[in-house]
């Protein structure tokens, strides 16, 4: 499997341009995704032990586009998730959606994503049933406000670019209810592009970002911390665009962390979840089983506003705590045990048709 992707984007990195135009893949971005594959082969299946071969490799690809690729991340994170920066410098592979297009080529997310027809124009919509999860939201330092405001709606955070005509959008709500992927109405900056199921956002297939964060775990390798080198500058350069303190020295602990709040509600976290379970499954399982899933916030502070949406505040009414003392568990368990918990069967209708995908599989070679 991985020698076959491996000789595709191998093959890509050598013959793609560096520059193209808008929407069409560059060799940085076929370096980027080889990265990302090399950092996951290595540790797939090693006991516990990755290889310094892929990971070398990993260093390699990852930093030759941060090195000499000559982009840089978007300065300012939320713009990332506006229509009129489709196609920025950060976005180095992205899926090219049709405004206003057929059912096919338009982007459908919106009306699955957004909370309410007051953050549309109007618009229909119905995800009002999605919100952030307290283990989610925890993932957020108190500092993070940046980014975790241009994933999810918190209570009294603002947008200048939804209801623009009204001045603006604050949310009052006491939830969390998901704000990335949410542009506004047809009469905020999107040029009128937006109608139920059809958004102009493009869709992140690769960031910069994410090659930084491959960089700066791949120079961790097998090593408890990374405390100096190119990979901590980078694991730094974006947090400093979330205006958090940089670190002195990571774990994978925090490599996990950061992927997370950079990445959340772009559909990528699971993918990482799984290379990081091949490659040390306790440490994962224990991961998984210690997320607070299904817990609920208290009712507490009643004469303060917006502390519902992610926990309970202390007495200010301003700092967030954490751990569980203030939230009711579900009354059911949820165990991740074994890899039937975490990778899903082939379909049944495939296997009908080709029983040999029951097979373990064999050494195949392929062709230059």
């Amino acid at each position: 499997m991985f020698q076959f992707i491996i000789n595709d984007l191998t093959y890509a990195a050598e013959n793609l341009p560096n520059t193209a135009a808008n929407g069409r893949a560059t060799a940085w971005a076929a370096k980027g995704v080889l990265a990302k594959v090399y950092l996951a082969r290595s540790g797939w299946r090693k006991g516990g032990q990755r290889d310094a071969a892929d990971l070398e490799l990993a260093k390699e690809y990852a930093g030759d586009v941060c090195e000499n690729s000559g982009l840089n991340l978007l300065p300012e994170y939320e713009d990332l998730f506006k229509y009129k920066f489709n196609n920025n410098e950060e976005s180095l592979l992205a899926m090219q959606w049709v405004p206003m297009g057929d059912w096919g080529v338009c982007n459908t997310l919106l009306a699955d994503l957004a909370f309410s027809t007051e953050v549309t124009g109007g618009v229909n919509v119905w995800g009002g049933g999605l919100n952030g999860t307290i283990d989610m939201l925890q993932q957020y330092e108190l500092g993070d406000t940046i980014r975790r405001n241009a994933t999810f709606f918190t209570h009294g955070s603002y947008y200048d670019y939804i209801c623009i005509a009204d001045g603006g959008y604050t949310y009052t709500g006491t939830v969390a209810p998901i704000k990335k992927g949410v542009v506004g109405g047809p009469d905020d900056d999107n040029d009128g592009y937006v109608e139920s199921m059809k958004s102009p956002l493009n869709t992140y297939m690769l960031r910069l970002a994410d090659v930084y964060l491959t960089y700066a775990e791949a120079c961790l390798g097998n090593d408890a911390t990374l405390s100096a080198g190119p990979g901590l500058t980078y694991f730094n350069k974006v947090r400093e665009r979330a205006k958090v303190p940089v670190k002195s020295s990571i774990t994978l602990d925090d490599i996990i962390r950061e992927r997370r709040c950079e990445f959340s509600m772009e559909y990528c976290n699971w993918y990482d979840m799984v290379s990081w379970y091949c490659w040390q499954p306790q440490k994962m399982l224990d991961y998984f089983n210690n997320q607070l899933r299904g817990y609920t916030v208290d009712v507490i502070n009643k004469d303060k506003q917006g502390y519902l949406h992610f926990g309970r505040y202390d007495s200010d009414g301003v700092t967030l705590l954490e751990g569980i003392d203030y939230y009711n568990p579900p009354g059911f368990e949820i165990v991740v045990t074994d890899d039937s918990d975490i990778f899903m069967p082939y379909p049944e209708s495939d296997v009908i048709q080709n029983p040999l995908l029951k097979e373990d599989p064999v050494p195949y070679t392929f062709n230059e």
